[in-house]
Parts: C-alpha cells; sequence; structure tokens
C-alpha cells in the first residue's frame, strides 16, 4: 500500500472514524486499518514504510 493511503487511514482514525468506516471508505479490512494505525502509533512515520 502507498504512503498516501497509509496517511488517509491515520488521518481518518485521528479525526475519530472507526476501523469499519475507515475499511469501507478505503477498500482495506478493519484488520488493515488496525495494523496501519497500530504500526504508526508504535513506530511512528517509520512504521509506514
Amino acid at each position: 500500500m502507498s504512503g498516501f493511503y497509509q496517511l488517509q487511514v491515520i488521518g481518518l482514525r485521528q479525526s475519530g472514524f472507526s476501523y469499519a468506516a475507515i475499511a469501507a471508505q478505503t477498500g482495506l479490512s478493519s484488520t488493515g486499518a488496525f495494523a496501519i494505525c497500530h504500526r504508526f502509533a508504535d513506530q511512528g512515520a517509520k512504521g509506514l514504510v
């Protein structure tokens, strides 16, 4: 997944969207959205590379 979509997921989550809503909007699974957000929380921008 490209950095743009990962940043979109992070932005949506920070705006209060649920993982299910993020998944519906981006085409990811809820688990995929959760994984991106979890990596970002643990590793910051480095985790998105």
